[in-house]
């Protein structure tokens, strides 16, 4: 997982999910997108203090994300 630091988002040791990750995106400070393998994607908005698992309605690996506005996202 990765947490907001002042350089940017920087990799959390162990993951809290096992799952690969394939792409993140955050279009502001509080709020990020990854997308992960078995169609898992995974939102914070809490700077990556906790991660939480997002329905994408697939089950193919996701190899992209991207974020207009917080509330506007695509895999």
């Amino acid at each position: 997982m990765f947490t907001r630091a002042q350089e940017g988002w920087i990799p959390q040791s162990p993951k809290p999910v096992k799952c690969d990750f394939n792409d993140i995106h955050s279009p502001d400070s509080w709020n990020a997108w990854i997308a992960c393998d078995s169609g898992v994607v995974l939102m914070t908005s809490c700077y990556g203090i906790s991660w939480e698992p997002q329905y994408s309605g697939v089950t193919v690996n996701l190899n992209g994300v991207f974020c207009l506005k917080a509330l506007e996202t695509a895999a």
